[in-house]
């Protein structure tokens, strides 16, 4: 959202005054007087013995869309397309990412320090409230940079990393088309993140690193990485969100995808048999062999046999024709463990229909190769 200076509003922190005729808040020191010293600026040595404020002792009310920037109280506007857009397709990975233990939000309203309390476009935190009551500070922070000057961009980051917020991730958007109408194509990124100054003062100037778009970016609150081309990328936000719940085992996805195995199985099974026989027998007789051979044998075959030979036979007599019929001779070979030499593959080439049923019939029955033909 962009933010501006409202003048005509005051909203004072506890035990504060207001200076009179000029619409601006001061903050004082919780105990002190008029004519005290101003309380430090943010990111300074907090008040009370070195406590800072907790996120949620706020200096503006929530929920009224403003905000208090170095004493400054902002009016919160809502936002153009490109940056609401933005940031509803970052909350929806976030949200889908977030670790167990932690909490995705928007517009989450902060205490930053004595004088500041805004809100950053998206958040991840702690769940749950601390020994004294209060929620967690965040410990990644979000926000989608369309209207907003670099310089406030990089005064918020520095006042949140001073905060104690770990990761700051600034995403830029601007709308290719009619700037006026705010109409066109969103174009999104680059992504990057705040880089704090090693050493020095409060509140050095620190810098933004550019985040390479195939890049994973891996945290603590995520339950697992997010390819960053997945935060302004709407394709890839839909793949990196399904992955993201398949990993966290959501039951509607389990439930779909044994819904769909159970229809492949039922509706494949001929199909696959046509289109599919070369293909899978090439490609799946080596994965098998290799992931699964000594286990299939020892507790696949007895059950493979008794539920798919004897429904293979019956339905390959009725559906397919010789090429398939002779095919479902080698399967049967292969399961049974007989070697189709080059005498017997010829054989096999020349019998005609009804030979290749009562070949089919031998090896169901007898379990072996019909010497007869040899």
């Amino acid at each position: 959202m962009s933010r501006r200076a409202k003048s005509e509003l005051t909203y004072l922190a506890p035990g504060a005054s207001q200076t009179a005729g000029t619409g601006t808040a001061k903050v004082w020191l919780p105990g002190a007087s008029d004519g005290a010293a101003e309380a430090p600026s943010p990111g300074g040595p907090s008040p009370n013995g070195g406590r800072w404020p907790a996120p949620d002792e706020h200096l503006v009310e929530p929920e009224t869309g403003h905000e208090m920037l170095d004493g400054r109280v902002m009016e919160v506007a809502p936002a153009y397309a490109p940056h609401a857009d933005q940031q509803c397709d970052l909350a929806y990975v976030l949200r889908a990412h977030v670790a167990p233990g932690y909490v995705a939000s928007t517009e989450l309203l902060t205490r930053v320090s004595d004088d500041s309390d805004f809100a950053t476009d998206a958040c991840i935190r702690r769940a749950g409230l601390d020994a004294e009551g209060h929620r967690y500070l965040e410990e990644l922070s979000f926000e989608v940079q369309h209207s907003q000057s670099e310089a406030s961009l990089n005064k918020r980051a520095r006042y949140l990393r001073e905060r104690g917020v770990r990761r700051i991730i600034a995403i830029e958007v601007k709308m290719e088309g009619n700037a006026r109408l705010q109409a066109g194509r969103l174009a999104a990124g680059p992504v990057k993140e705040w880089v704090p100054a090693p050493e020095g003062p409060q509140l050095s100037s620190g810098h933004w690193r550019q985040l390479a778009a195939d890049a994973l970016f891996e945290d603590p609150c995520l339950h697992r990485p997010v390819k960053v081309a997945a935060l302004v990328d709407a394709v890839e936000a839909d793949n990196a969100v399904a992955r993201a719940l398949m990993a966290r085992q959501n039951p509607a996805l389990l439930a779909m995808r044994q819904q769909s195995f159970d229809n492949g199985h039922e509706q494949g099974f001929d199909q696959g048999h046509e289109q599919g026989f070369d293909q899978g027998h090439e490609q799946g007789f080596d994965q098998g062999h290799e992931r699964g051979f000594d286990k299939g044998i020892e507790q696949g075959f007895e059950a493979g046999h008794k539920q798919g030979f004897d429904k293979g036979i019956e339905q390959g007599r009725i559906r397919a024709e010789m090429a398939g019929n002779r095919r479902a001779i080698e399967v049967a070979c292969n399961l049974l463990g007989i070697v189709l030499t080059p005498g017997r593959r010829a054989k096999l080439d020349a019998l005609d229909s009804d030979e290749i049923q009562r070949l089919l019939a031998h090896l169901q029955t007898k379990k072996n190769w019909d010497d007869s033909l040899d």
